[in-house]
């Protein structure tokens, strides 16, 4: 089974970028642009990790916690 990454980015242009620059790596990039996306993705898929773009205007409706 793959690797499942998160990229949390607001920026499709660069969310589009960072995919192609991955494609060929063992593992499976999954796009969502806000929080509230990001909550539901990992509530039906436990990624592996997570890269956010902690300056994207649309994240403070998520909370985030260690």
């Amino acid at each position: 089974m793959r690797a499942k990454v998160l990229l949390i980015e607001d920026s499709t242009s660069l969310a589009i970028l960072y995919k192609q620059y991955v494609k060929d790596e063992p593992f499976d990039l999954f796009h969502v642009e806000t929080g509230r996306d990001a909550i539901a993705f990992i509530e039906r898929n436990v990624p592996q990790l997570i890269i956010l773009d902690r300056s994207g205007p649309r994240f403070s409706d998520m909370t985030l916690s260690d």
